[in-house]
């Protein structure tokens, strides 16, 4: 009998070249989870696991985040000083 595969994992590497991790998602059920896998460095003992996987939620741009116009709305006519 086949195995069936429920996801996949892609390696990578963290913006600052210093972490490696996976990537990836699993599908179970019909529902499709997006996860990242790291190494576990603070291991201690053998019961322990080698990598530790946890949900991956998307990105949300801060709320604090100034907005962005085209250059051509800004008229130095208009600024305050």
């Amino acid at each position: 009998m086949a195995e069936k595969s429920i996801g996949g994992l892609w390696s990578k590497k963290s913006k600052d070249g210093k972490t490696d991790y996976f990537s990836g998602n699993v599908e179970i059920d019909g529902k499709k989870t997006m996860i990242v896998a790291f190494y576990n460095g603070n291991k201690k003992n053998p019961n322990e696991p080698d990598y530790r996987i946890l949900e991956s939620k998307p990105m949300v741009q801060k709320e604090n985040a100034l907005p962005t116009r085209p250059e051509e709305d800004l008229d130095p006519e208009n600024i305050p000083f």
